[in-house]
């Protein structure tokens, strides 16, 4: 009686580790991917309890609502040209003598969400690399923007 009972409990261990390896929620706030070997098998938008393979089978979530980036704030230098030509001498062949430069800081942020989990893992993998991707783009428009004005 005493044996049965040990592998009683034995098999209900077994069956609570497997249960918790196979089953897994998603959060309302969340959407995710189940990644077979590392290849994607499935997406799943819906919240809830959700099944898959225990070790063959991960997953990886990401989050539905809006992200935020918020590079810090950079020191830039900007120049009115046309000013400083205006009061430029004009026997001088080019008014870049005249240009003076103005410091200025510039904070920029963005808004963003991802719509296709599947494509955004493909592409940026993680939300920090789309985060430096993003602070790169925005700072690059930045200063095509400061340069203009």
């Amino acid at each position: 009686m005493k044996a049965l009972t040990s592998i009683f409990f034995i098999i209900l261990a077994l069956a609570v580790i497997g249960g918790s390896q196979a089953l897994f929620t998603v959060d309302q706030r969340q959407q995710a991917i189940v990644l077979q070997l590392g290849q994607p098998v499935g997406d799943i938008k819906g919240p809830g309890l959700h099944f898959k393979i225990p070790v063959i089978q991960s997953v990886r979530t990401f989050d539905r609502r809006i992200l935020a980036v918020d590079p810090e704030p950079r020191q830039m230098v900007v120049s009115n040209a046309d000013a400083a030509l205006q009061g430029a001498d004009p026997s001088t062949a080019s008014g870049f003598e005249a240009v003076s430069g103005e410091p200025i800081i510039v904070d920029t942020f963005s808004r963003y969400r991802i719509s296709d989990p599947l494509m955004f893992m493909k592409t940026l993998r993680t939300v920090f690399e789309a985060n430096q991707r993003l602070e790169a783009i925005i700072n690059d428009a930045t200063r095509n923007v400061l340069g203009q004005a």
